[in-house]
């Protein structure tokens, strides 16, 4: 394995690594080339918030109230105010670094699974060349390989059986973005499956803290501060922004009552997921936690309102380590990366590849695929269980 505490490199790790460093050269090139791309949501969030942090100080001026992001990443504006580069550059460079770390991290996890150095190469070399994953950090300046290398260092620690780290990972992607939320629901199941301790709980509260501080120290709002997300989620009233889920029927409505009523629906249709889950005999081994991380990555964007056109970024991810695992069915990869490629093209350029509709059953497809692939990961361990009974006995 290349990318290993062990220092032990024969002739296939050196062609591998040399191989994954061509890799990422070039993938960083490609990104070079999307650099001048001014998104709207540079003009209209990030510049603003990049100058009001160099007008007012740098870190002097996290406290302040700049936006609707956890002030985690506001210390990261905050730190590149402080470089000889220019804010749109500054702020791209953070996120195509966040892109290598989140595919060596993706194969880091592919390795554990499977063991095979070819398919982890591969997971890497997909997951830094999707073009959702270089639109979103290049063009689009976004932070979302931020949050999911975060949430993919989460996986890892759960399958190196590391509840503390797990736990901490996660909690870490939950202040840099919301969206962390869409893996709560595994972490949830682990708890119940007595996978995690529940002491690790408290790793929760004190991330979130920790991180609040320096906005505290700069003269932040405490109440301000531990309620960002829930200011963030009154801000916008439409059932679906370009995504492609259960709300794309509705597309452009704006409604209380039925944004309201459809966080309820959403919740129970994940309580009833996750009952069934718990409900039923099985070992948690590691096919079945990346399945598990796959299908509720999507589900939990797929049920609820008021999803942006990237939410499906962190699903996308898992979809290319759920395809290298399990590489007949790679055609969900596919799906998700296309429907998200069309997504953001919709907002960057105006484009749209597909019709709406479609794109919405085809990702039904494939959330209906992960409930089957659970369903036969189950079936098949009983089976072998049963098998394994009457061997003994006999």
């Amino acid at each position: 394995m290349i990318f290993s505490d062990k220092k032990q490199f024969g002739q296939k790790q050196i062609e591998s690594l040399i191989f994954l460093a061509l890799l990422t050269i070039i993938g960083l090139f490609a990104r070079n080339y999307l650099f001048p791309i001014e998104s709207g949501d540079y003009h209209q969030f990030l510049l603003p918030w990049y100058n009001q942090l160099a007008d007012n100080g740098g870190f002097a001026a996290v406290g302040m109230d700049i936006g609707d992001y956890m002030p985690t990443y506001y210390y990261i504006l905050a730190f590149l105010t402080y470089l000889p580069f220019e804010s749109l550059a500054a702020i791209k460079l953070v996120s195509c670094i966040a892109d290598v770390i989140l595919a060596v991290i993706v194969y880091k996890i592919v390795y554990h699974v499977t063991g095979s150095e070819n398919r982890s190469i591969v997971a890497y070399g997909v997951v830094f060349f999707l073009p959702s994953v270089i639109l979103n950090s290049a063009a689009w300046a976004q932070c979302d390989g931020i949050f999911t290398l975060f949430i993919a260092a989460s996986i890892l620690c759960i399958l190196k059986g590391r509840d503390w780290g797990a736990v901490i990972c996660f909690s870490i992607s939950f202040v840099f973005k919301i969206q962390a939320i869409f893996f709560a629901p595994v972490l949830l199941l682990l708890y119940l499956k007595g996978k995690l301790r529940w002491r690790t709980v408290l790793a929760f509260p004190a991330v979130y803290i920790i991180t609040i501080i320096p906005a505290l120290v700069a003269g932040g709002n405490f109440f301000d501060l531990i309620t960002v997300y829930f200011r963030q989620s009154k801000q916008y009233s439409l059932l679906n922004m370009y995504i492609q889920n259960a709300w794309g029927l509705l597309f452009d409505v704006r409604s209380k009552e039925l944004a309201s009523a459809g966080v309820m629906f959403a919740g129970g249709i994940v309580l009833i997921a996750l009952f069934w889950i718990y409900r039923t005999k099985f070992e948690l081994n590691d096919s079945i936690i990346i399945t598990l991380s796959a299908l509720f990555t999507l589900l939990v964007p797929f049920v609820l309102p008021h999803m942006h056109e990237r939410y499906y970024y962190l699903a996308t991810v898992i979809s290319v380590i759920f395809a290298v695992i399990q590489p007949r069915r790679i055609w969900t990869l596919l799906i998700m990366e296309f429907c998200l490629f069309q997504a953001e093209a919709h907002n960057l350029f105006g484009k749209d590849a597909m019709d709406f509709n479609f794109s919405v059953l085809l990702v039904a497809f494939v959330l209906v695929t992960y409930l089957k692939t659970l369903y036969e990961e189950i079936n098949m361990q009983r089976t072998e269980h049963g098998i394994e009974k009457r061997k003994n006995k006999a």
